[in-house]
């Protein structure tokens, strides 16, 4: 069914802040397409007129191809705790690394049988 695919936009333009502030242009929609294995998505829509923006410009009738990886619940969870885990093992790496700083950085101690300052930890 060639009408199951169409992309329809949120919106019928699109704007941004250019230098001369904001410019609103027209966009139509375009299609859509789910890979058979579920996981890429690509979305496509047409910028009717010439958009540019400092120096970057694109002609009117272009047509914008839009691709995604397709996650699933449970592969974002893996993804996040993967994330939280490394995460954890950098804010632990980093705690330890500051210690050593903060033992190469202290201050020194005076050392009364040898009569001269010397470092608090060896």
């Amino acid at each position: 069914d060639k009408l199951s695919n169409i992309l329809l936009p949120r919106s019928s333009t699109v704007s941004f802040t250019g230098p001369d502030g904001a410019v609103t242009e027209p966009i139509e929609g375009g299609n859509w397409l789910l890979s058979r294995d579920c996981k890429e998505l690509t979305l496509s829509y047409t910028v009717p007129e010439k958009l540019t923006r400092r120096d970057v410009y694109i002609d009117g009738g272009t047509e914008l191809v839009l691709s995604c990886r397709v996650y699933t619940q449970a592969e974002m969870d893996r993804l996040n705790e993967e994330y939280y885990q490394a995460r954890e093992q950098l804010w632990q790496a980093g705690g330890e690394l500051g210690d050593i700083f903060d033992r190469q950085d202290a201050s020194k101690k005076w050392n009364e049988e040898k009569g001269q300052w010397e470092k608090r930890y060896p």
